[in-house]
C-alpha cells in the first residue's frame, strides 16, 4: 500500500489560489513524497476526480489536505460533503471503479506555532520595525474557529512586541475600527498582514472600500511557504493502514482533532494537538 496525498484548494479559476495548490503539491514532492496530487473545491481537477487519480494508482489511504486557514464551513461541511463523505465524519471509504481506498480529511492550519511564525517572517519581510501597528487580516466565518485562530495569532504576536490588532473580510465594517484603534495606539507605519493562504483581488477591494484611505504596507499572504508545508507534512500519516501501530496511532489522530476542536475549541485544545504532531 502507498500513502496517496491530495493538496485541495479553493478555486482552480481564481490564479493565485491555483499557483499556491500547485506549489504545494511541488514542494511537497520535492520533501520525498510521492503520489500528491492538485484538486479545487470549485473547478478542476474535482475533488472526486483526484480522488479517482489516486485509487487508480493504488493509493491507500489517502490524505486530503485542505488549503484552509481555519476550521468553517467550507472545511468542516462544503469540502468533505463534496467528496463524497458522510455528514460529521473526517474519514471513510472510497470506491473508484473497484479500487477502494481509505480517506482521511485532514484539520486545517488553525493556529499552529508554525503559522505564527510565518505571520512574523511576512511582518519583516514588508520591512516591519518597533513602532509600526499590524493589521490582521483574516477571511472570517458564521463558525468560532477563525477568530480564536486569530486571537491566538495575535497574542502571540504582541509577545514578541507588535502593536496587533484584528479585523475580518466577511465584516468589513471590524476593518476601520481596527485602524482606528492602531492609528491611535502607533505612530508609524501600518502593515497589513492576511492571515489568509492567498490574497485575492476581491479581498484587496474590501480593504481598500473599508480603509477610508488610511495609508498601508501590504504584507504577503501565507502561500506556499516552507514552514506552512511543514505543517501540512505533519498532517500526512504514512503507513497509517499497513500495521496496527500506525492504524492505532492514525485513527487516534483523527478522533482526538475532531472531537477536541468541536468539544472545546480554545487553548486547551489547540496546544494539546500542537504537541501532538
Amino acid at each position: 500500500m502507498i500513502t496517496g496525498v491530495m493538496v485541495l484548494g479553493f478555486d482552480s479559476e481564481i490564479p493565485e489560489c491555483r499557483r499556491v495548490t500547485e506549489e504545494c503539491v511541488r514542494r511537497l514532492a520535492e520533501r520525498g513524497h510521492s503520489n500528491v496530487v492538485r484538486a479545487f473545491y470549485r473547478g478542476h481537477p474535482s475533488e472526486t476526480e483526484a480522488l479517482d487519480e489516486l485509487t487508480a494508482l493504488h493509493a491507500d489511504p489517502i490524505v486530503v489536505l485542505p488549503l484552509v486557514v481555519s476550521e468553517g464551513e467550507l472545511s468542516v461541511h462544503r469540502m468533505p460533503k463534496a467528496m463524497g463523505m458522510p455528514d460529521n465524519c473526517c474519514s471513510f471509504t472510497y470506491d473508484s471503479e473497484g479500487h477502494e481506498a481509505a480517506v482521511r480529511f485532514s484539520t486545517s492550519f488553525n493556529w499552529h506555532i508554525k503559522v505564527t511564525e510565518l505571520l512574523e517572517k511576512r511582518i519583516m519581510e514588508a520591512g516591519g520595525r518597533s513602532g509600526d501597528g499590524i493589521l490582521l487580516i483574516r477571511h472570517g466565518s458564521s463558525m468560532s474557529y477563525s477568530a480564536k485562530d486569530s486571537a491566538k495569532h495575535a497574542e502571540r504576536l504582541r509577545e514578541k512586541g507588535y502593536t496587533v490588532e484584528e479585523a475580518s473580510l466577511s465584516g468589513p465594517e471590524s476593518i476601520g475600527k481596527a485602524l482606528s484603534r492602531l492609528r491611535a495606539e502607533v505612530a508609524g507605519r501600518i502593515i497589513a498582514v492576511p492571515l489568509t493562504i492567498v490574497w485575492t483581488e476581491r479581498s484587496a477591494r474590501i480593504l481598500v472600500g473599508a480603509s477610508e484611505g488610511e495609508e498601508m504596507t501590504m504584507a504577503a499572504p501565507l502561500g506556499a511557504d516552507g514552514l506552512m508545508i511543514e505543517v501540512m507534512e505533519s498532517k500526512i500519516p504514512e503507513g497509517w493502514r499497513r500495521t496496527t501501530g500506525y492504524a492505532g496511532k492514525a485513527l487516534c489522530q483523527i478522533f482526538v482533532e475532531y472531537l477536541a476542536i468541536a468539544l472545546y475549541g480554545g487553548d486547551d485544545c489547540y496546544d494539546y494537538l500542537i504537541s501532538y504532531y
